[in-house]
């Protein structure tokens, strides 16, 4: 990307904010672990100096891992959180866990989303004979074969 697309996007999105109502800026928390992740605190930090250059008044909120995990599960972040999603499988169920919001969810919920992602397990057992290839029960081992 080029220095006047940015230049151009940046500009766009100061537009877009003046016109929703927030001409000087959108006040926004950005939740980050500490010690978690290689340079997480760093990452978070760089992060609010870009959206702070696209007209974001950011805030970092730093906590220690485990403090930060608890708040993840209770969902008590307001505005946008800085997590790793993946695992060693990335498998049908692993996926359908981090982004249904029927699953452990990344506070996101749609349900055409939602109903394409069960779909789309129903249809992955149907043609492995039944089989999930999950290492553990999922939502989509416990589907009936055939379902869609």
């Amino acid at each position: 990307m080029t220095t006047r697309v940015l230049i151009a996007l940046v500009a766009l999105v100061l537009a877009v904010l003046a016109e929703a109502g927030y001409p000087d800026g959108l006040e926004i928390t950005l939740d980050a672990p500490e010690g978690r992740y290689q340079g997480d605190k760093e990452i978070a930090e760089a992060l609010a100096g870009q959206w702070q250059k696209a007209g974001f008044k950011p805030k970092v909120q730093v906590a220690e891992w485990g403090a930060y995990f608890k708040r993840y599960l209770a969902k008590q972040f307001s505005d946008a959180y800085l997590l790793g999603v993946g695992g060693p499988m990335q498998d049908a169920d692993e996926l359908f866990n981090l982004v249904s919001s029927k699953g452990r969810g990344l506070y996101y919920k749609n349900e055409k989303v939602d109903m394409l992602l069960t779909r789309a397990g129903a249809r992955w057992i149907r043609r492995s004979g039944g089989r999930s290839t999950a290492t553990s029960p999922g939502p989509w081992s416990r589907m009936p074969p055939g379902s869609s």
